[in-house]
């Protein structure tokens, strides 16, 4: 028998579901809670894209993996190192535009990530109602989500209270 060695064949790496709560508190902060389930089979970091801030700044991140384990938060994401030196550990990437939240990815396989942060003034005030103008998921994602959801509360509001604009997904809300 003639054996040839045959290319190991990784399974593809995709998102199977997004999970996003934004708890809105009366100091117009949003506590954040994104829960990511996915396949990785690439690359050596997670990153979520927030651009176009204003005056809204990102602080108190953590980021825990399926098994519970909390990673080590760094002050700044340093991008350029290698799959295992980011392994369980998270941080912020300041860029021009914004901001990029960062977790290694630690190793291949199937991941459900619970990234927790705030955003300081989320919610702006107008002459005749609040507002909450966000993106709560990146355009240009590598691999399309299967499933999102976006949960929103806050003290005191009602579904009735809410006059509600999504822009750029297909879907229901």
């Amino acid at each position: 028998a003639l054996l040839l060695p045959l290319p190991a064949l990784a399974a593809p790496s995709g998102v199977h579901d997004v999970s996003i709560s934004l708890d809105l508190r009366e100091n117009g902060s949003a506590a954040v809670t994104e829960v990511w389930t996915v396949s990785a089979y690439e690359g050596t970091e997670w990153y979520l894209v927030r651009e176009n801030l204003g005056d809204i700044e990102i602080s108190g991140l953590s980021v825990r993996d399926e098994t519970g384990r909390k990673f080590t938060t760094e002050d700044e994401w340093d991008s350029d190192r290698p799959r295992s030196e980011k392994a369980q550990r998270c941080g912020l990437l300041h860029k021009r535009k914004g901001v990029e939240i960062c977790w290694g990815i630690g190793d291949y396989g199937d991941h459900t990530w619970t990234v927790r942060y705030t955003m300081s003034n989320a919610v702006k005030s107008l002459r005749d109602a609040d507002m909450l103008h966000l993106q709560v998921l990146s355009p240009g994602l590598s691999s399309k989500p299967e499933k999102v959801k976006v949960n929103i509360t806050a003290p005191g509001l009602t579904r009735t209270d809410v006059r509600f604009w999504g822009f750029g997904f297909e879907g229901s809300s």
